[in-house]
């Protein structure tokens, strides 16, 4: 996908963590996202925190349903992880035009545990020509190091248990899944979604 720039304006109930948001000309990071439900016949309220991308300062705004929000105006590239150095930099690689770049793990926010993926697609946003943000996918599909043995439940429905996978990550999966399946995984919620086909 070529890199594209994007000023669109978005309600607040479809504005998502990581999302770049403009106000006054300088992009803030959400970093969470919460409905804040109104009371009697008042409608309900969306809550951004949000972080100032350029100093670092938390803030958090509250908007009613019906109001718009901009989004930063932001150049998206695809970009692939090549390796992680010694000082946990990101090195990465532009998938359309081979350029190398090494970013901070901070711009991938909680998404960086999942960053040691083998073969990892990112999207990085620039702003103003520097990258301000970066996202790992939703889902990802990494090999199972270790998966103990789960316990049987009296109830009679399938026991899971946590397996540890690549880049030493906790997911809690399914009894049937073993040491050496690769399996798909929500990086959001580190929760097991199935298992990748062969």
């Amino acid at each position: 996908m070529a890199p594209s720039v994007n000023t669109p304006t978005h309600p607040p109930g479809q504005v998502r963590v990581g999302d770049l948001v403009d106000r006054d000309g300088r992009p803030f990071r959400v970093t969470r996202f919460h409905w804040s439900h109104g009371q009697a016949r008042a409608s309900g309220f969306v809550v951004l925190d949000l972080v100032d991308i350029s100093s670092g300062v938390r803030t958090s705004e509250k908007l009613r349903l019906e109001e718009q929000v901009e989004l930063a105006e932001v150049e998206n590239k695809d970009m692939q992880v090549l390796y992680l150095d010694e000082s946990g930099n990101v090195h990465v690689m532009d998938s359309a035009t081979f350029e190398q770049a090494v970013l901070p793990p901070e711009l991938f926010g909680e998404g960086r545990r999942w960053l040691g993926t083998p073969e990892l697609a990112v999207a990085v946003s620039y702003f103003q020509g520097a990258p301000v943000a970066a996202r790992v996918p939703t889902k990802v599909s990494v090999r199972v190091l270790d998966a103990p043995l789960a316990g049987s439940k009296e109830d009679g429905s399938t026991p899971s248990r946590h397996v540890r996978v690549e880049g030493d990550i906790a997911v809690m999966a399914p009894a049937f899944v073993t040491t050496g399946d690769t399996i798909v995984v929500n990086t959001e919620t580190a929760a097991y979604m199935a298992k990748a086909a062969s």
